[in-house]
């Protein structure tokens, strides 16, 4: 062998053997979440991902998570296969075809309401924990809440029953509350209620004489200074 021959030497990857052992409800309803369980066997220590997918609903997790969540977007019968990523050492395999069934459930309609807002008027960069309650007839709610005045919000899960939203711009709010519904409960929003926003603000004192009187009295003077503007509160009135 000269000193200017290259040898080339190839290097397979281990086998690996993917299978689905589970999928979980079965049947389920659109939008329901399925677990699915897999297993990567091999000879060694595996990493990488493994893939479930019916060709159009997907979840992927790690190989050694051993499962992952696919939620169907459809009804019918579904054909999952898991597929692993493979890694440095271990080659791409995949499972048989495994079939689930996905049902269609009537859905139960909801009502959201937004029970309080405190505190109101808040200022600023102050949190405030807006409470909400979602009703269902004969069922649990399992989806979220978003409070929202369209540009500043808060989200939680149904069950939570609060959520805390930050203001970044002084003046009058309309929150509403949405329920975001779920496989088994429709979507549904609350009526809109009223917030105010003030800025952050500083107390301020002045003694008055009345002219030709000997009376003295006091005015307290409210600076808002987080406003775009300065302005200030004498009585009820605004003035700038």
């Amino acid at each position: 062998m000269s000193a200017s021959e290259t040898i080339t030497v190839t290097v397979n990857k281990l086998a690996s053997y993917t299978s689905i052992i589970s999928h979980n409800p079965d049947p389920s309803a659109v939008e329901q979440a399925v677990t699915v369980e897999y297993s990567v066997a091999a000879a060694e220590a595996l990493s990488g991902n493994v893939t479930v997918s019916d060709g159009t609903d997907s979840c992927t997790a790690s190989v050694n998570q051993g499962s992952c969540s696919i939620t169907f977007t459809t009804d019918g019968p579904k054909y999952l296969r898991a597929v692993y990523s493979g890694d440095d050492t271990h080659a791409t395999s995949m499972s048989d075809q495994v079939e689930h069934m996905v049902i269609v459930i009537p859905k139960v309609p909801t009502q959201t309401l937004m029970v309080s807002h405190n505190p109101n008027p808040s200022k600023i960069g102050e949190p405030v924990e807006v409470y909400f309650a979602v009703m269902a007839d004969g069922d649990t709610t399992g989806g979220k809440v978003t409070v929202s005045d369209g540009t500043d919000s808060c989200t939680a899960a149904a069950d939570a029953g609060v959520c805390s939203i930050t203001f970044t711009t002084p003046g009058h709010r309309s929150l509403k509350a949405t329920y975001s519904g779920d496989y088994r409960t429709e979507m549904s929003a609350s009526a809109e209620e009223d917030h105010e926003v003030i800025c952050a603000y500083s107390l301020s004192s002045a003694y008055l004489r009345v002219s030709g009187s000997s009376h003295i009295g006091s005015l307290t003077v409210t600076a808002y200074e987080a406003c775009p503007s300065w302005y200030a509160n004498t009585t009820d009135e605004w003035i700038r």
